[in-house]
């Protein structure tokens, strides 16, 4: 048995890699030698007609999932700031997707226009002729079978399904050297198995940047079926109550950039993703699927919930305030105290949602707001002040909500800072009397155990 890390360098590929050589050799599993591209997944059929603007392809939409409309996509964050962070709502009225506090939706991107275009052309594919697939393979997910079920084209299944600009692994290399000529095919093998694989991520290249550099190399389009994955949904945690907001799905969305490492090009570089959603009209729809939440509630709506959101964590922080503001003014129950401590970078450009805050403070239903402002006068510069320090000043206020009144605490955010967040939480509970140095990772674990910490970290 191995057990995969999904952050390693090639993610679970790398234990899996490693582990399988092993396996098969303890096994008696023969080793099997390929020559040549392996079989395609499907046998395509080509019709006389193409599609156009007049008769377009019928948007996919994976098995499970729903095309909801979008009814807002509105910049939070000022136009000259360099982060872009998003207001994303779609709309639940015409389309069944219920879902309860905590949840998360898993969006499902496309690829960018231009990288479609021109991959299209690289590979000679006929853009918009009517095509039909068969699965030859059985062991292809429900998502990639139900491609059979309608006619596509190629232009769609380069723009819907295949993770045109998506990490390349190490198989993938290995995988792409069988269309290759003899040199490219042992430059292409190289990669995969050396030290360069890790230089080409560090570069943040793509599948498509891969394609161009060994131009011997051109799969048809049933063959790219099963040399690319599909393109992976991403997960949003869901920033609103479906009591207090009914017939919407809200998300809080950073625009997700970065510089590569290595490289001669360090022009900043967009996830798929987040580059999907920053574009995607007001009116257009987005295949979204539901999945369940991790987060553990109190039974007792006076239970005391102490949140900790950083940045965009702050998303389903915003709908636990929501479900007690529509339990306290809709169902005019009484609810028990609920503090926020937000972090963030800037109070002027990403204190979202302030209006709200203020609301819900107003309302009796958000006791207090705790803000750490970690670029902002008077700290810096030089000091950061970060969400943890504001824990740390607040010391016998989380030892009254957590140790005499029993609450449950919560956070959501960068995973780097869940060791800071922990260990502000353990001297709270040591310096408000709630355990003692000694036995404070016992009481932490114990915490844990009875459902009253929850983590979502990405």
């Amino acid at each position: 048995m191995a057990k995969a890390d999904a952050k390693d360098e090639d993610g679970w590929e790398t234990k899996y890699n490693a582990w399988l050589p092993e396996a098969c050799k303890a096994l008696a599993i023969p080793e099997i030698l390929t020559s040549g591209p392996p079989p395609p997944p499907y046998k395509i059929t080509e019709h006389s007609f193409k599609f156009d603007s007049n008769y377009q392809t019928p948007q996919l939409c994976p098995p499970g999932a729903q095309l909801a409309k979008v009814t807002v996509n509105e910049r939070m964050t000022p136009s000259d700031y360099a982060r872009d962070v998003r207001h994303f709502v779609v709309s639940t009225e015409d389309v069944d997707l219920p879902f309860h506090l905590g949840d998360a939706v898993s969006v499902f991107p496309e690829n960018p226009t231009k990288e479609v275009e021109a991959a299209l052309k690289w590979f000679g594919y006929d853009a918009d002729a009517a095509i039909t697939l068969e699965p030859l393979d059985d062991t292809l997910s429900a998502r990639m079978l139900a491609l059979g079920n309608q006619r596509t084209t190629a232009r769609q299944l380069l723009t819907e399904i295949l993770d045109l600009v998506g990490k390349p692994t190490r198989s993938f290399y290995q995988q792409f050297s069988l269309y290759a000529n003899a040199t490219e095919a042992k430059e292409l093998v190289e990669i995969g198995s050396g030290a360069k694989f890790t230089e080409f991520q560090d570069a943040s290249l793509t599948h498509w940047d891969i394609f161009q550099k060994f131009a011997s190399a051109k799969p048809t389009l049933a063959q790219l079926l099963g040399l690319l994955p599909p393109i992976k949904p991403r997960l949003y945690s869901i920033a609103n109550s479906a009591d207090w907001t009914p017939g919407v799905i809200e998300l809080t969305v950073v625009i997700n950039q970065w510089q590569p490492k290595d490289g001669k090009d360090k022009s900043f570089k967009t996830g798929t993703s987040t580059q999907y959603m920053g574009r995607i009209p007001v009116g257009a729809r987005i295949a979204i699927g539901m999945t369940h939440g991790t987060f553990i509630f109190p039974k007792d709506e006076m239970t005391p919930m102490i949140m900790t959101g950083l940045g965009t964590g702050i998303a389903p922080i915003r709908s636990f305030v929501q479900d007690r503001m529509y339990k306290k003014q809709k169902l005019g129950m009484k609810v028990g105290p609920m503090v926020v401590f937000y972090g963030c970078r800037h109070e002027k450009e990403e204190f979202f949602y302030k209006k709200e805050w203020k609301q819900y403070q107003e309302a009796g239903v958000l006791t207090k707001l705790i803000n750490a402002f970690s670029h902002d006068a008077p700290h810096y510069p030089p000091k950061m002040l970060f969400v943890n320090q504001r824990m740390d000043e607040n010391q016998e206020l989380l030892g009254d909500l957590l140790g005499k009144q029993g609450g449950y605490f919560y956070f959501c955010g960068l995973a780097v800072a869940t060791k800071d967040i922990d260990k502000s939480l353990c001297a709270a509970a040591v310096g408000s009397g709630m355990t003692t140095t000694a036995k404070k990772e016992e009481w932490m674990e114990e915490l844990k155990a009875a459902g009253r910490y929850s983590q979502e970290s990405y």
